[in-house]
């Protein structure tokens, strides 16, 4: 892929990018839900419905978007239904809900389409992802004070633990761990995943923090299996080293924490913060009380939380009773698509890494928490251009680079 070279301004895809940094930074730089960040969010979803309909006009678009785009027309006619209701749940109208609705599903999944888009044109790099990278930690850490005092707020008169909370920005932290693939040096990329596993233990969210550890095991040994056999134990040794390392400050701090502690203590008792309880009631629903049409067409727009006045906490629930067994079945396939491009060998191999840890990532919150509904640009970025093996270059200047050192030597 030829990549082509634009200065900051005139290459738009990172306007884009500006754009979602800026619009993710509300209620930190700027008032939050005015009309300066809807009109951003607008302007945005428009570029991204533009690159859905140029990817729709391509003669073999990859076969993972046309499950997202059967997603993309279920979720908005469901949105439309809950509209013309009035955003009515368990009876009350509220628009405000319905919007909601359709809004986080798009800002999930349409910059997806948008980041192919541009790293199929050459707008979208390597090089181009790096220094936003270096941007998107600092908004990282806005958005997890951010929720963090939120939460606090909300826990005051509600909790013992009211200094410390569970902060649901793990989430976001845990989007950010792909991004080590884009930097050249290791030791910048040990920073970024230790940054990582550090804050996401912080946030004493237990799905966050179960899948960042599996995503960064994943993660050191895609790196130490692609290694040179003369530098594998050293990798190895460096990781063991930063891991204790980091294990006695956790030690020091956070695990001292008791509110950390009565985390741990729960999860170990298996308490589930009464997600089996929503689950069990909303299969009892489908199998019990649904007639043959709802659960082939599903409830609609927000059918779990008219059921047990709760999400599902789990992707492959929610789908099933909001979008119906029609729903359900193409997640499934909109999943193993994702898994089938990650083993694609016309990418490379870094590329097919990257694709394999977003989709860990994503795959695994989907059990336990809202995946499709909230994938992050720090996440739909790195995978737009991993499938367009935008990652190759890194392996050709890598090779060069060794194959001038023999040379000189």
């Amino acid at each position: 892929m030829k990549l082509i070279q634009f200065s900051i301004l005139n290459n738009p895809c990172n306007r884009y990018i500006a754009l979602w940094c800026v619009y993710l930074l509300q209620g930190t730089l700027y008032a939050e839900g005015t009309l300066v960040s809807q009109s951003i969010l607008l302007v945005i979803l428009l570029v991204s419905l533009f690159h859905v309909l140029n990817i729709l006009r391509e003669k073999k678009p990859p076969q993972i978007f046309k499950f997202l785009l059967v997603l993309i027309a279920l979720y908005t006619i469901h949105g439309f239904f809950l509209l013309l209701k009035g955003g009515a749940t368990n009876g009350t109208p509220n628009r405000t809900i319905a919007i909601n609705f359709l809004q986080s599903f798009y800002i999930s999944i349409l910059p997806i389409f948008s980041f192919y888009f541009y790293a199929r044109k050459g707008y979208l790099s390597v090089e181009t992802i790096r220094p936003w990278v270096i941007v998107f930690v600092p908004i990282a850490i806005a958005l997890f004070y951010k929720m963090q005092k939120e939460a606090m707020e909300q826990a005051i008169g509600t909790t013992i633990y009211v200094d410390d909370v569970t902060n649901n920005a793990g989430y976001i932290i845990v989007a950010l761990i792909p991004c080590a693939f884009v930097f050249k040096k290791q030791w910048i990329q040990y920073v970024l995943l230790v940054f990582c596993i550090v804050f996401t233990i912080f946030s004493m969210k237990r799905g966050a923090i179960l899948t960042s550890g599996v995503a960064i095991l994943l993660y050191i040994h895609m790196r130490i299996r692609q290694a040179r056999f003369s530098t594998k134990f050293g990798l190895l040794a460096v990781t063991v080293v930063i891991g204790v390392l980091v294990f006695h400050f956790l030690q020091e701090t956070i695990f001292q924490n008791s509110y950390f502690q009565y985390r741990l203590q729960t999860t170990t008792e298996g308490f589930s913060s009464g997600r089996d309880e929503l689950l069990s009631n909303c299969l009892h629903y489908y199998f019990n009380n649904e007639n043959i049409i709802q659960q082939v067409f599903g409830l609609g727009a927000n059918g779990t939380l008219s059921i047990v006045g709760n999400g599902a906490h789990n992707d492959w629930v929610e789908l099933l009773v909001n979008q119906g067994l029609i729903g359900f079945v193409i997640f499934l396939l909109f999943w193993l698509s994702f898994y089938k491009t990650s083993r694609d060998r016309s990418l490379c191999q870094l590329s097919r890494e990257a694709l394999t840890l977003v989709f860990t990532i994503c795959f695994l919150r989907s059990f336990y928490s809202q995946s499709i509904n909230d994938i992050s640009i720090f996440l739909s970025s790195i995978m737009g251009l991993a499938m367009c093996d935008g990652f190759r270059g890194m392996i050709v200047e890598s090779s060069f680079r060794r194959s001038r050192h023999v040379m000189s030597a």
